[in-house]
């Protein structure tokens, strides 16, 4: 049974954080969590770009509820989600509703030195639209497939090394690299890298002394770093991220109780 706290803020988010409960019955594994994301006091603009005077405070609300279970060699998951999205407090305006549906694919090496996994996130749309104008319009989800997979090499058994790709329908493929350094049996040192595959090929022209490189960027998260440390019964986390394009930076902390 493991409880889980984690809690963010920085440049692109006010105040953004998560708790979810883990457990197990029989061979099943289940889990739920509340997640929330608060920008913060931000002013407002109209269609010409002129202040307006009024403050408004985004809030965003997100609950899932996952299970998943070993098969022969592989491990099968899949998760319910529930999303609560509100922009203003205008006349007319509402809290928009939506529900997703997730499902993930796992296969790890008998050495347990390798691993890969397959999964579709977000399938779903909204279920109650921004304006409360008699009419829904119910946009999908990102509706993203990815393959991910983890290696350690064995020359260095206590190095693990992690790749993600992401293809989300509505936006830029990006890919997703990390590592993590175990020092001993309780603390971790991890960096990690997350960058659009459009910026990549963007950042190898600008090394080639290419002109073509626009000022905009895909992705705002860039480069991570942080620190682990793990017992028995408790973990605690902390990581940094540089956001690119001069948009900042964030710190996240999170809590995992075992019991």
């Amino acid at each position: 049974h493991i409880a889980s706290v984690h809690w963010q803020t920085g440049d692109m988010a006010d105040n953004q954080g998560s708790i979810s409960y883990t457990g197990h019955y029989s061979k099943y594994i289940f889990q739920v969590s509340y997640n929330w994301l608060s920008y913060g006091s931000i002013e407002g603009y109209d269609e010409y770009g002129n202040a307006t005077g009024n403050d408004y405070e985004p809030f965003n609300q997100l609950a899932t509820a996952s299970v998943a279970f070993p098969l022969k060699h592989i491990r099968f998951g899949a998760t319910l989600k529930f999303a609560a999205d509100k922009l203003t407090d205008d006349a007319g305006d509402r809290t928009a509703l939506g529900a997703a549906f997730d499902w993930g694919l796992t296969w790890q090496s008998e050495s347990k030195r390798y691993g890969l996994a397959v999964m579709a996130r977000d399938f779903g749309c909204l279920l109650r639209d921004y304006v409360d104008d008699g009419e829904n319009d119910y946009y999908p989800m990102s509706q993203t497939f990815a393959i991910a997979g983890f290696f350690r090499p064995k020359v260095l058994p206590r190095l693990t090394v992690y790749v993600d790709n992401d293809f989300p329908r509505y936006q830029e493929a990006f890919l997703s690299l990390g590592g993590e350094y175990a020092l001993g049996q309780h603390l971790f040192v991890r960096a990690g890298f997350q960058r659009t595959w459009l910026d990549l090929i963007r950042d190898a022209k600008e090394l080639m002394a290419s002109e073509d490189r626009p000022d905009e960027t895909n992705n705002a998260h860039m480069l991570s770093a942080g620190l682990g440390y793990a017992m028995d019964l408790l973990a605690l986390d902390y990581s940094f991220s540089y956001l690119a394009q001069g948009m900042g930076h964030e710190h996240r902390l999170g809590v995992r109780v075992n019991f």
